[in-house]
C-alpha cells in the first residue's frame, strides 16, 4: 500500500489521526523544553538538549526549524545553530517511531533549512551540497511538491549568490508555479520576490523593480514583513538606476518598518543601504554616521564581511567629506581582520595598498572605492552574505524567509 492508497484505508486514518495528536503533543512539549534551555550561548545548546528526556523527538525537529526561521532576522550564527541541532535529532529519529514518510519529510525540511541559513551567511558550497541532499529526502514523501517548491526557494538563493542567475531565475519560477497551481497566492508573491533578487543580481534592474512593483497590485495579501521589504527592494533598484534620493527615501522608511516589526537583521542592512545612498547622493557627512552604526552591528550579528565593506564605505565617505585623518585606523583593523580570518592574498594585497596609498597621502575617494569593489567581487570568507558576483551588502535584496 503506497502512501496515498492508504488514506482510503479506515484502520490507516485512525492510526494517522492517533499520530498527528502525538504529534502536536510533542511539539509543545519541545516549545517547553526550549524556552526552558536553550538560553546562554548558542554552542551551550546542543549538549542543554541532550541532557533533558524527551527532547529527541519529531516535535523537536519542528520547533527546532521555526525557531532558525524566527532567529534568522536576529541572529544568523543562532539560526544556523537551531538548524544544525534540528538536522542532527531529525537524523537520530527511530524508524519505528513514526511513519517513514514524516522521517523523511522532517530530515528533508532540517536540511533544507540549514542550507537557507548556510546560503544568507554566504557559505555557499556547503550550502548547495545541503540543499541536494534535502532533496533526496523530500522525493521520498508521498506529495513532494510543495516541499520542493520550497526547496526551489533555497537553490534559488544558492545560484543567485554563485552568479547562476538564469537557474536562479528558473528556480523561483518553478516555485512560483508550483505555488500558482495549488493557490497558494501568498506563497506565489514571495516567489516573485525570489525571481526578482535573481534579475537584479543579474543587473537587468528594469526588470526586478517591474516586478517589485508587481507586487503592489496584491498589497492585501503581502505581510508587513514583505511590504517593508518591498520598500528596501525598490530602494536598490532606484540606486542602481541612479536615483540616489529617491533610494534614500525608500530605504529610509524601509529601516523604519524593520525597527517597528523587530526584524534586527534587515532593519541593519537596511541601515546599511541607506548610509551607502546617502553617501552617493552627496550628503557624506550624514552617511558617515549611519555607515558607522551598520558597520558595529553588522560585526555585532556576525556578519563580518558585510562589516568590512560598510567599513570601506565609510572610508570612501570620510574622504569625500574632507575627514581622512579618521582613515589609518579603520585601515589598520581591516588589515588585521582579514588577516586573523587568512583571507585570500588578492584581497590582503588590496587592503595593504589602501593602507599605504593613506599613509603617504595618495587616497582618494576613486580608489577607495576601487579596493571595496574589488574585495566585494572576490571570496571574502568573512562569514558576510557576500559572494563573487553578487552585488554588496547594500544593495541585497530581502528574501529572508521561504515561503510567504
Amino acid at each position: 500500500m503506497d502512501g496515498l492508497e492508504e488514506f482510503h484505508d479506515p484502520e490507516k486514518i485512525s492510526e494517522r489521526l492517533a499520530f498527528h495528536r502525538n504529534v502536536i503533543a510533542e511539539e509543545q512539549q519541545a516549545t517547553e523544553i526550549c524556552d526552558a534551555v536553550l538560553t546562554g550561548p548558542s554552542q551551550w545548546w546542543g549538549n542543554s538538549l541532550r541532557g533533558v528526556e524527551q527532547s529527541q523527538t519529531a516535535g523537536m525537529v519542528t520547533i527546532l526549524i521555526q525557531r532558525s526561521e524566527v532567529a534568522l532576522r536576529q541572529s544568523p550564527p543562532d539560526a544556523l545553530a537551531l538548524s544544525e541541532l534540528a538536522a542532527t535529532i531529525a537524523a537520530q529519529l527511530p524508524p519505528d517511531r513514526y511513519p517513514y514518510d514524516h522521517v523523511m519529510k522532517l530530515r528533508g525540511q532540517a536540511m533544507r533549512q540549514q542550507a537557507f541559513v548556510l546560503s544568507c551567511m554566504g557559505r555557499l558550497m556547503e550550502a548547495a551540497r545541503i540543499a541536494d541532499m534535502a532533496g533526496v529526502l523530500l522525493e521520498q514523501i508521498p506529495i513532494p511538491l510543495i516541499e520542493m517548491a520550497r526547496l526551489d526557494l533555497v537553490r534559488s538563493n544558492v545560484a543567485r549568490n554563485m552568479g547562476n542567475y538564469d537557474k536562479a531565475i528558473a528556480y523561483a519560477r518553478q516555485a512560483g508555479e508550483t505555488y500558482r497551481d495549488f493557490g497558494k497566492r501568498g506563497s506565489w508573491l514571495h516567489a516573485i520576490d525570489y525571481e526578482a533578487a535573481a534579475f537584479y543580481s543579474a543587473q537587468n534592474y528594469k526588470r526586478a523593480l517591474e516586478l517589485w512593483h508587481s507586487m503592489g497590485e496584491h498589497a492585501a495579501i503581502l505581510t508587513a514583513e514583505q511590504q517593508a521589504r518591498r520598500l528596501h527592494n525598490i530602494g536598490i533598484c532606484a540606486s542602481a538606476l541612479g536615483d540616489f534620493d529617491e533610494a534614500a527615501r525608500s530605504f529610509a522608511a524601509a529601516v523604519e518598518e524593520f525597527e517597528r516589526l523587530g526584524l534586527l537583521v534587515n532593519r541593519v542592512k537596511s541601515g546599511y543601504s541607506l548610509g551607502l545612498a546617502m553617501h552617493e547622493a552627496g550628503r557624506h557627512s550624514d552617511a558617515i554616521e549611519v555607515l558607522e552604526k551598520a558597520q558595529n552591528e553588522l560585526d555585532a550579528l556576525g556578519l563580518e564581511g558585510d562589516a568590512a565593506l560598510a567599513a570601506l564605505t565609510r572610508v570612501e565617505a570620510l574622504f569625500a567629506a574632507g575627514r581622512p585623518e579618521e582613515v589609518p585606523a579603520i585601515c589598520r583593523m581591516l588589515v588585521e581582520r582579514f588577516a586573523r580570518a587568512g583571507n585570500n592574498s588578492a584581497a590582503m594585497t588590496a587592503l595593504a595598498y589602501l593602507r599605504e596609498t593613506v599613509a603617504y597621502g595618495h587616497a582618494t575617494p576613486d580608489s577607495v572605492r576601487q579596493v571595496r569593489d574589488f574585495i566585494r567581487d572576490t571570496a571574502l570568507g568573512l562569514g558576510g552574505s557576500t559572494a563573487k558576483g553578487c552585488p554588496e551588502p547594500p544593495r541585497t535584496e530581502f528574501t529572508t524567509r521561504l515561503d510567504g
